[in-house]
């Protein structure tokens, strides 16, 4: 806190929302996952669909 010269209240607000960002990037990681299991789409594929994406 004295560190940073915020208070108690600024960080534990800060850290839930990072917990909580960081759990809906978790469930769209999660479904991203499963659609791409069901596609037959491999880890290792997904960076190369993207690339031909952009193009």
């Amino acid at each position: 806190m004295k560190e940073e010269g915020r208070t108690r209240s600024e960080l534990l607000r800060e850290a839930f929302w990072r917990y909580a960002e960081e759990q809906e990037w978790e469930k769209i990681y999660r479904y991203g996952e499963i659609k791409a299991r069901k596609k037959g789409i491999t880890g290792d594929q997904v960076g190369d669909i993207i690339d031909a994406r952009r193009k």
